[in-house]
């Protein structure tokens, strides 16, 4: 799996890419983008208070992994859960 980005991956965390023997899980491959992406800290960083913004900021689709969007939607509310749960 590699995972690429349109600013010829400056913005992405090292490594970007792995190599398998068996296709990865919905959630792994959740967490692969995400952690390759830092999905959390952009999330973070871009939409402090709101996590309606979090997850309108973005959408995944794949045809092998139908239900990634949600997998990635179930981190980010995850996440929010986690930074927001002492106020």
């Amino acid at each position: 799996y590699r995972f690429v980005d349109e600013y010829e991956g400056e913005t992405l965390n090292k490594p970007s890419s792995i190599r398998v023997s068996k296709p990865l899980t919905l959630g792994a491959l959740a967490r692969f983008i995400a952690r390759v992406w830092g999905l959390r800290e952009i999330l973070e960083l871009n939409f402090e208070d709101g996590l309606e913004g979090r997850l309108a900021f973005f959408n995944a689709t794949s045809a092998d992994y139908p239900e990634l969007d949600a997998a990635l939607c179930s981190l980010a509310e995850g996440w929010y859960d986690e930074d927001h749960s002492a106020e």
